[in-house]
């Protein structure tokens, strides 16, 4: 679950394994703590009323996390982040702590215009 907070991107990801929630932010904040854990509630009422899914003890576990250099770089790492937990290797783990930020945010702009296979960034990593 992409959250936002004044104007600041970071992300919130359910483990329906686990039944933990994660949360990831490049630009740490108490506060961005105590939002994600009202989502985390939020979703966790609402999982159990809509299904019976009950979460027995309802924590929020913060990532470790690249801290952002740039002041518009939080929404690009947000997609990283939810690709990396979707795509869930070790590999695109690696890539997200080595990751030049200006190059994914390239690559992301070419794969939503459809210009992925036509060279419209240089792969940076």
């Amino acid at each position: 679950m992409p959250l936002n907070s004044k104007n600041h991107w970071y992300l919130l990801v359910f483990d329906t394994v686990e039944k933990k929630f994660t949360y990831m932010n490049s630009l740490w904040s108490p506060q961005s703590k105590g939002t994600a854990k009202i989502f985390a509630k939020f979703i966790s009422d609402f999982l159990f009323r809509s299904c019976g899914y009950e979460i027995e003890k309802l924590e929020v576990y913060c990532q470790k996390s690249w801290q952002q250099m740039g002041s518009l770089d939080c929404g690009v790492y947000m997609c990283l982040w939810a690709e990396a937990f979707a795509q869930n290797t070790k590999e695109y783990w690696a890539y997200t702590e080595n990751c030049v930020i200006d190059g994914h945010r390239a690559k992301m702009a070419a794969i939503i215009l459809g210009h992925e296979g036509r060279l419209l960034y240089k792969k940076v990593n």
